[in-house]
């Protein structure tokens, strides 16, 4: 293929560049739209979830405490609460790596508490998760 000698149809070129550049960057921002929609309903989840373990911790706490049941209880009892700190440890490890991401991407807390950081900076994840490899401690974690 070689290169067009007409005006015309360098600049028709440059503009294929120019789109297909944007629709790149159009996708980026759908992406990161999706992420946000999820993200939401995950938390959403979350709260729905958290109610209801803590509904099963007070079950067990009440199962240990009654005669009838309180040995079926004993078996089951401190497998949960390792869990529950095995998972708390982990949304707490979660929780932190958001922070770090947010303050990779220049957060900035407002007076009124409002939250406010550069999240199109696609840089920040990769300097966070792949050089300074909190991707793999989380990856290992999570196994």
């Amino acid at each position: 293929m070689s290169i067009p000698k007409e005006p015309r149809q360098k600049m028709i070129n440059m503009m294929y560049i120019v789109l297909t550049a944007l629709l790149a960057l159009n996708v980026s921002a759908e992406i990161l739209n999706a992420f946000k929609t999820v993200n939401s309903s995950i938390g959403k989840s979350n709260l729905v979830i958290t109610e209801k373990n803590d509904l099963t911790y007070k079950s067990f706490a009440d199962k240990v405490n009654d005669p009838q049941t309180r040995v079926n209880a004993m078996k089951w009892a401190p497998k949960a609460q390792v869990a529950k700190k095995l998972s708390g440890d982990l949304y707490s490890e979660i929780e932190n790596l958001k922070k770090k991401l947010k303050q990779e991407s220049g957060l900035e807390v407002g007076k009124d508490g409002q939250e406010s950081f550069r999240d199109a900076d696609l840089d920040a994840p990769i300097r966070l998760m792949g050089n300074e490899g909190q991707g793999k401690i989380l990856y290992d974690d999570l196994k």
